[in-house]
């Protein structure tokens, strides 16, 4: 009988052990680096994966390059250059494009477009307005829209500036059709400006200033919200397909290939069908509007939720991941220091998000399957163990008692 008491231990401690370590959240890998990120990119399978660095010492001012694996690849550094206002990467890897301020004696500043390859090195470099320049690139990084102050202009990669349209207000979303055909503009003038790469094709008037585009080649539809509480659904053509006005300002949108739309409106998260119709909501915490990661399909949105005026006793501070189809939370990780930037890679297999010092990259097939909604909080890591699964721990605890006590007897 002791002996069966001494291997029941042996068993009940490893299951224990394993039922522990199933229950957690964690990250594939972490990143320590020695710098503050800023902004992030990654191409669409996240094998290769981007940080802006422009907070801190300015001698670890820069762009990163790591793999999948999280190994960094190559680095640039902008300490003599300037602060890094964005950041994208073509979808092969091959080139990264960032706009940047620079500061010259005599407080002279000056703003740059800049292509580098995935080594660091840098390729291109193009002169545009000063302002905070905001940017979007073709598939494969040869066309690159630009929107900074109230100037939108169309750079080819190798060639420079294709052309440069003024508008009436400052430009505030900037959207690129994956092909590098078409491109979309919004406006605080209140116009939805459309173009392709010879220049302006139409522009569409709304009610208000346009705080967020979006263009989807596959549907052939613009998406545009703004200040005006409407939510703007217009074809190539620039005619208006559908209207809505919603209870909130939509700041962010997207138009995914299934045809929904995913909007952002500071409290709210929303997903309407391609007539407009609401399909479900989510409440967040991000009064300042957020950063949004959503695969192509729609199926997977990650996003970092941030009580901005009050973040560290915020219940909903960290990275989540939400179904697509029905708004549902499929896991979340809890942190006071996520910077607010994340990236998913097309297949909704990955997920990489940037923190303070920190970069981490998700398994998300792992961590919708080791997620529970009893999960419970341990600190900056979200380690939890099912309430079922502690009663059992107990219970099994007491029947190996007794039953030894049983057989002393």
């Amino acid at each position: 009988m002791e002996f069966i008491f001494k291997n029941s231990i042996k068993i009940f401690l490893i299951l224990l052990v394993l039922l522990v370590v199933s229950a957690k959240i964690t990250p594939e890998w972490l990143v320590d680096c020695n710098y503050y990120g800023g902004v992030l990119s990654a191409t669409p399978d996240l094998s290769c994966i981007v940080v802006g660095s422009n907070e801190g010492i300015s001698d670890c001012w820069g762009i990163y390059f790591y793999n999948r694996n999280g190994t960094l690849m190559g680095y640039y550094n902008f300490s003599n250059f300037g602060h890094i206002d964005d950041l994208k990467i073509s979808s092969d890897g091959k080139y990264i494009i960032t706009a940047v301020k620079s500061t010259y004696k005599f407080g002279i500043r000056r703003e740059y477009v800049c292509v580098f390859n995935n080594k660091g090195d840098l390729l291109k470099k193009y002169r545009i307005d000063i302002g905070n320049a905001k940017l979007s690139i073709s598939s494969g990084g040869k066309y690159i829209l630009v929107g900074v102050g109230r100037h939108a202009c169309l750079l080819d990669r190798n060639k420079g500036v294709l052309w440069n349209y003024e508008a009436e207000d400052t430009i505030s979303s900037v959207d690129t059709a994956k092909n590098g055909r078409y491109f979309v503009v919004g406006s605080r003038d209140g116009n939805i400006y459309f173009f392709n790469r010879s220049g302006l094709l139409w522009k569409y008037q709304t009610d208000g200033c346009v705080e967020s585009v979006s263009i989807n080649s596959n549907m052939g539809f613009i998406c545009a919200g703004g200040d005006d509480w409407e939510l703007y659904l217009l074809n190539y053509s620039g005619n208006l397909i559908k209207k809505k006005h919603l209870k909130y300002i939509p700041l962010y949108v997207k138009l995914t290939n299934s045809g929904n739309v995913i909007v952002e409106c500071g409290e709210i998260l929303l997903c309407l069908n391609k007539n407009l119709t609401p399909l479900w909501r989510y409440e967040i915490d991000a009064y300042e509007g957020m950063d949004i990661a959503i695969t192509p399909d729609g199926k997977y949105i990650a996003f970092y939720d941030d009580d901005t005026s009050c973040s560290y006793i915020s219940e909903k501070v960290g990275l989540y991941m939400i179904n697509g189809s029905n708004g549902k939370v499929l896991w979340e990780y809890p942190s006071k220091y996520f910077s607010g930037e994340v990236e998913i890679s097309s297949d909704g297999r990955y997920v990489v998000a940037l923190s303070y010092k920190k970069l981490y990259l998700f398994d998300n097939q792992k961590c919708i399957e080791n997620f529970s909604p009893e999960m419970r909080d341990n600190g900056e890591e979200k380690i939890v163990i099912e309430y079922g699964g502690i009663v059992i721990a107990v219970l099994l605890t007491i029947l190996i008692i007794v039953v030894y006590s049983m057989g002393r007897k």
